[in-house]
């Protein structure tokens, strides 16, 4: 799984968000890229650094111009807000079995 993320350098650096980061095996920082959501040039750089199509990427935001953003480059995303709404997209998804 990958991630990518809107911190800076001095969030990104916090004990939880590096807990989680290390759950996925790539995260794409917004800092470090040089390129923020929902501009598509930061979609695209991720289509290009991974080796999967587009079309397998499910990207989740609370935004909906970036979930549209995500769209046009050829992600699935939906529109969440708030964990309830993650874990029924991910279940949808079959990425999270409840307890």
């Amino acid at each position: 799984m990958r991630c990518p993320s809107e911190n800076n350098p001095i969030h990104w650096a916090l004990p939880h968000l590096q807990d989680l980061a290390s759950d996925f095996s790539r995260t794409f920082v917004s800092f470090e890229m040089g390129l923020m959501k929902p501009d598509a040039a930061a979609f695209e750089y991720v289509v290009d650094r991974i080796p999967e199509p587009a079309g397998r990427v499910l990207f989740l935001d609370d935004n909906p111009e970036c979930v549209e953003a995500a769209r046009q480059v050829g992600f699935s995303a939906r529109t969440v807000r708030g964990v309830a709404e993650v874990a029924s997209v991910l279940r949808e998804f079959g990425q999270f079995e409840s307890d």
